[in-house]
């Protein structure tokens, strides 16, 4: 090969590994779609510049950007949060319910916002772990905001007299 050739070459083949981690491809994945594009061959070392820059192309296409794999990755996220909270309230944990519970305002789960995703993930561990919280009220309290002073009886809980000089 000649130098030029090599270099176009090199970058080529360091693009299409490039493409085809960010696709997420094993080494099986890889050879079958070199073998499944130029049969005889198996391996990059064997395509010309040209067949590598077509097979990057077709790569193209299919790679999945990084914010795209970032909202996939919250998605499955509030999936298993959206489950975790529906089994400890004893519902069911089908992914037909939890995609309603999700979509409950009317935008599909794919359709989310990364920083809606986040944020109804946040929620929704934030429920689970209030329901699973091993602390329980303190002594008291409940008598406290039961007694009618508080609720509004109109008496107040402190006597304001004061004092004649």
């Amino acid at each position: 090969m000649e130098p030029a050739k090599n270099t176009q070459w090199k970058q080529a083949n360091r693009r299409f590994y490039a493409l085809a981690r960010q696709c997420n491809m094993s080494r099986e994945d890889i050879a079958a779609t070199i073998s499944g594009n130029y049969p005889p061959r198996v391996s990059t070392s064997e395509l010309t510049a040209a067949e590598l820059r077509t097979l990057c192309l077709a790569l193209q296409r299919r790679a999945v950007s990084p914010e795209e794999q970032r909202k996939d990755l919250w998605r499955k996220r509030l999936i298993a949060a959206v489950r975790h909270y529906l089994t400890l309230m004893g519902y069911q944990t089908d992914i037909a319910y939890i995609r309603s519970v999700i979509e409950r305002d009317g935008t599909a789960l794919n359709d989310l916002s990364l920083d809606r995703l986040r944020s109804l993930y946040n929620a929704f561990t934030k429920r689970s772990k209030d329901l699973t919280s091993p602390t329980p009220p303190k002594e008291g309290l409940a008598d406290t905001l039961k007694s009618p002073s508080l609720r509004g009886s109109g008496e107040f809980p402190l006597s304001f007299t004061t004092a004649e000089a």
